[in-house]
């Protein structure tokens, strides 16, 4: 069996015990502090479960070798523009400048249709 420990509250403490135990949620201020501890156990156990996660994403990190060579912005926006084009060519849309003027006119058709049925 643990053996008894005391324990001193802040007068800001006790004030937020103090209704708890009134309210008979508690039986005392042991059972206000077991319930602390409880949930500080808990969020430890989370913190020890979020530092393994980075723990393994950077020995992750680490294990697949130097950075590769960074393509740069302008890359990256071609590969965007390029699979924007590849859907609008899905969905009938063309690439020119009235594009949104297309798509307005479909989706005008659809209510127009939708409105019928």
């Amino acid at each position: 069996m643990a053996p008894n420990v005391s324990v001193s509250l802040t007068p800001h403490q006790e004030a937020f015990v103090e209704p708890l135990i009134s309210s008979g949620r508690y039986h005392d201020v042991s059972d206000v502090v077991r319930a602390g501890l409880r949930l500080l156990k808990e969020k430890e156990a989370q913190r020890q479960a979020a530092m393994g996660q980075i723990e393994g994403a950077v020995a992750e990190g680490l294990a697949s070798g130097p950075p590769s060579e960074f393509d740069g912005i302008e890359a990256i926006i071609a590969k965007a523009e390029a699979e924007n084009a590849a859907e609008r060519d899905q969905v009938g849309l063309g690439c020119g400048e009235n594009s949104w003027d297309e798509l307005g006119g479909l989706l005008m058709e659809n209510q127009r249709h939708t409105a019928l049925d």
